[in-house]
């Protein structure tokens, strides 16, 4: 039950161009429901799930359930419950009219009665016994169900209220004509629901006081079934006072309308409060009435916690309240201090409360009162409390000593299990420093914790905080992989956390978590993937050299693992999806890199001009493929996105744009700087005016490129080599090519 009102709780992640944002709460949680007895019927209400718990049917199950069982018990538990549930809720009035018939001998013996009735274990005993009240009555409860539901207030016409009064007169009779008590309490009660829905408030008031003294009955539910009723029309008309005591008494002792109770009861003023409080019989009573009233918005829960404890120390509810409050104090300060998304939480959801710090002491003092005592039933329970909140304070000594003492008080399992996982919170939370001891611990809680696997919380929690350990000591390798994964690191990395990490690779003295962060499933580490980012560091600034010397540190045998490629074709139109021709022989990044070396070589040897600068503008194709606008983009990046342009902050000089998946935001390669400078060596270079001209115009595509990414909104694009290639080069093939393909010189030259 606890985890479906905690999902009902949670929405889904979302984002914005500012960043990922995950709009659900953030934080940890150690308590075991368990012990919070959650099968205890008050705890879905007094652990504070109210609002949502109307999402949750069980109460109508209860309802049912508890109704069957009063039948099965007043009839001697003879008959088999799912036939009772038949009898009651599924049989139609033809069916016990037949039943009754049969009975009287108005009809063939047993055996002519059909299916399912014939078979019908309650029916047998109804026929056996000749109960005839029964049958009556649950005929007479037929005629009203549809009658007493909740009617929206279209549905509701005089027809309908005509036939009610007339089902009230008719119950009057019967309940007249009736012998056993039991049955007369159960018409008072289909009576009293008949005037209740038809918002006749008064009559359903003197309905229930001329019946119900006429009604000699031991115990039953249904008094409270009737008494609900009786209060809401109290409520109605005007008595609020008498009607919230009344639901104090039914959520107190009747689980099958503890729901509706719940809702219903309301004080209003401190005067109404106090007269709520003179009506009460005993302290028990009075306990509960301050158990209702720390669900209210505005409560002082300790305060009212002392109350209960001063009028019944063993209360149930005061152990809910107790965990209730703790679970609130548990989100505002477990893990403050390094939880990583602290500021969302702030903004969002005012978490932690401003008054978070006080109220771990006020309950804190409310506990040591108590404690020496010995009235509360389980006294464990408040130890283990005492120290999550020495804790939650930041108090780890004293958090160590109470938990040391809850040994000695429980030999209850779910105690203990709860107990070890608040002193390997406690363990965790004590880290001081990314030292080799504590990636020591850090492993061996993963490896042998059974604890640490069965609450969920504790990989996150464990992996924040060594995340803020390892930024205090400036691993930003070991900070990111403790966060995030080897792909997040793909999507965007940074030099200084491959260098990190690399090195962690290569330290053959490396603790056993340093491995485990840089540990692929197969028993591989992550070398080659941070060889490969390194490589596209130097890549995608031009320098290709020190990019292969990178590279070739990956075995010659692994260089297919990080794509094929290539990256020369003249491609003059950009397009999202490009497919390189089949005929087209493609290479792995290792012999592109070669081959590019060679290239730069070559053409500063080269005599021949026009030669050159073919070098030159074939060295400026691959760069301009390999960026964001190129189809060989994959060369330099794992994830291209087409919404970027659009997220992209223009001339922040930040190419880092928000992404859903990715915590970090996906990095992309929008810079061709690089390609834009071997376009112009090959323009400066070339003596044959087409060479030129087509240079020009990719020179005047990295210009563009960098005008939508690297200049503020509004300003005018500088169009420099659009206005060369327009004024000196409009005789050549090359031109008239590029006019027809591209629409934005299309537009420059017919301004």
């Amino acid at each position: 039950m606890l985890s479906l009102l905690l999902i009902l709780l949670f929405p889904l992640p979302s984002s914005t161009d500012c960043g990922p944002v995950y709009t659900q709460f953030h934080g940890y949680s150690f308590l075991n429901p368990e012990i919070a007895r959650l099968k205890s019927p008050y705890a879905p209400f007094t652990l504070g799930f109210a609002k949502v718990f109307e999402f949750y049917p069980g109460h109508k199950t209860v309802q049912e359930q508890q109704n069957i069982n009063e039948w099965w018990e007043r009839y001697c538990e003879v008959p088999n419950k799912a036939d009772i549930d038949y009898v009651v809720y599924a049989s139609s009035i033809r069916d016990l009219n037949e039943l009754r018939s049969t009975i009287e001998g108005e009809l063939l013996p047993w055996s002519s009665l059909g299916p399912p009735l014939s078979s019908n274990s309650f029916a047998r005993y109804l026929y056996r016994y000749k109960c005839t009240e029964a049958i009556d009555y649950l005929i007479f409860a037929k005629k009203c169900e549809p009658h007493a539901t909740t009617r929206r207030s279209w549905e509701t016409d005089q027809k309908d209220l005509n036939e009610m009064e007339n089902l009230i007169e008719q119950g009057q009779v019967l309940f007249k004509r009736t012998k056993s008590e039991y049955f007369r309490l159960r018409y008072v009660y289909q009576i009293v629901r008949l005037a209740h829905y038809m918002k006749n408030y008064r009559q359903t008031v003197a309905l229930y006081e001329y019946l119900m003294p006429k009604v000699d009955n031991d115990p039953s539910l249904i008094e409270y079934w009737v008494l609900g009723h009786y209060a809401g029309a109290l409520l109605e008309i005007g008595q609020p006072v008498r009607a919230a005591y009344l639901f104090s008494q039914i959520f107190d002792k009747c689980p099958s309308k503890r729901y509706s109770a719940f809702h219903s009861f309301s004080i209003k003023t401190d005067q109404e409060w106090q007269e709520c409080l003179l009506m009460c019989k005993d302290n028990h009573e009075r306990a509960v009435l301050h158990v209702l009233r720390a669900e209210s918005q505005n409560a002082k829960l300790v305060e009212e916690m002392r109350n209960i404890y001063r009028y019944e120390p063993t209360n149930e509810n005061l152990e809910l309240l107790l965990l209730r409050e703790i679970k609130k104090l548990e989100k505002d300060l477990l893990g403050l201090d390094f939880n990583n998304r602290r500021r969302q939480n702030e903004r969002l959801y005012n978490i932690p409360r401003p008054e978070a710090g006080e109220k771990v002491i006020e309950l804190q003092k409310f506990i040591r009162e108590i404690e020496g005592q010995g009235l509360v039933a389980r006294p464990e329970i408040w130890k283990l409390a005492e120290g999550y909140l020495e804790l939650l304070a930041g108090n780890y000594y004293f958090a160590a000593q109470s938990f040391n003492e809850v040994k000695d008080l429980t030999e209850n399992d779910t105690l203990l299990n709860q107990l070890e996982a608040l002193e390997l919170a406690l363990q965790i939370s004590d880290w001081a420093k990314a030292e080799s001891e504590v990636e020591d611990q850090a492993a061996d809680i993963q490896r042998t914790s059974e604890v640490y696997r069965q609450y969920p919380d504790f990989p996150d929690f464990m992996r924040d905080k060594l995340t803020k350990l390892y930024r205090q000591s400036g691993d930003a390798g070991k900070a990111f992989l403790a966060q995030y994964s080897i792909k997040d690191l793909k999507i965007n990395s940074g030099e200084r956390m491959v260098d990190n990490l690399l090195d962690i690779c290569r330290n053959e003295s490396a603790n056993r978590f340093e491995r485990s962060l840089v540990m692929k499933p197969d028993g591989s580490t992550i070398e080659e993937d941070l060889l490969n980012l390194k490589t596209n560091h130097f890549l995608s600034r031009g320098e290709i050299e020190k990019a292969l010397e990178t590279y070739k540190r990956i075995p010659l045998e692994n260089w297919d693992n990080f794509g094929l490629f290539y990256p020369y074709l003249e491609h003059f139109k950009d397009t999202i999806n490009y497919s390189l021709p089949t005929a087209v022989q493609v290479f792995n990044k290792g012999e592109i890199l070669q081959d590019m070396v060679r290239m730069e070589y070559m053409a500063e040897a080269e005599q021949d001009r026009d030669k050159a600068a073919e070098i030159y503008y074939r060295l400026g194709l691959a760069f301009y493929n390999m960026t964001y606008f190129g189809y060989s983009w994959k060369m330099l990046d794992l994830y291209r996105s087409g919404a970027s342009m659009q997220r992209l902050r223009r001339g922040s000089g930040n190419y880092v744009v928000a992404h859903p998946q990715y915590p970090l935001g996906n990095k992309e390669f929008f810079d061709c700087s690089v390609a834009r400078l071997y376009f112009e060596r090959a323009r400066i270079t070339a003596i044959n005016r087409e060479i030129t001209a087509k240079a020009l115009y990719m020179a005047a595509k990295c210009e563009q490129n960098a005008y939508f990414v690297d200049t503020p909104a509004g300003t005018a694009p500088l169009r420099e080599n659009f206005a060369l290639l327009k004024e000196n080069y409009s005789d050549t093939e090359i031109y008239q090519q590029i006019r027809s393909k591209c629409k934005y010189f299309e537009a420059y030259i017919s301004k």
